[in-house]
């Protein structure tokens, strides 16, 4: 998971989300969002 959430994530326990991978700053350009998920899931910018 990749948010731009980081208000909200700072009230939340997040221990037990193993899911969340990265946090974006929003406003975040699309090449910002496109780096994050090529880091993450390479596979699914073939």
């Amino acid at each position: 998971m990749i948010t731009g959430h980081k208000d909200l994530l700072d009230r939340m326990d997040l221990s037990d989300l193993d899911s969340l991978k990265a946090i974006l700053s929003k406003p975040f350009k699309i090449d910002e969002l496109a780096n994050c998920i090529g880091q993450h899931w390479p596979e699914a910018l073939v």
